[in-house]
């Protein structure tokens, strides 16, 4: 058998879990090298893999919850998709968001000296701005529906 026969038999949501798991993962290792070279060096591949989770995780999860809220993610663009399809495209893009965060970041470190502190601050300020795009999508939405809805009345 071939690899890609091999490939179509795993489920659409054990390709999601096994994205986000790699997603996850090699942004926070690299976030951890960066800015604290020596603790990878020192601790084991266990608490380097969690300690990489527990970085990038909040991160990835307000990303994914700001995707499935997403105002233009109505039954009209799902119609296509099965459920399962749904949510793996709302985690890929949910992964998306969170890794070009964090390399904007790792990115800014190599060319810029700042520490850690600094670069969780920014990635903070980078997800308010995400979360400011997203309102200032969804509130109008919200107000032309409620007009809408009142001339119809």
């Amino acid at each position: 058998m071939s690899l890609l026969t091999d490939l179509e038999k795993i489920p659409i949501s054990s390709l999601s879990i096994c994205l986000a798991i790699v997603g996850v993962l090699s942004p926070g290792i690299l976030f951890v090298y960066v800015f604290i070279p020596d603790t990878v060096i020192k601790l084991d591949i266990w608490k380097l893999l969690f300690l990489s989770m527990s970085i990038l995780t909040p991160v990835l999860f307000f990303n994914i919850v700001l995707a499935i809220a997403n105002p233009f993610n109505k039954k009209e663009i799902r119609n296509g998709l099965d459920e399962q399809g749904w949510f793996s495209a709302v985690v890929f893009l949910g992964i998306i968001v969170t890794i070009s965060f964090m390399y904007l970041v790792i990115i800014a470190r190599i060319f810029l000296k700042f520490n850690i502190k600094v670069a969780i601050i920014s990635i903070m300020v980078l997800e308010l701005i995400h979360f400011i795009a997203f309102l200032s999508d969804w509130i109008p939405d919200k107000i032309r529906k409620r007009i809408q809805s009142h001339k119809t009345a």
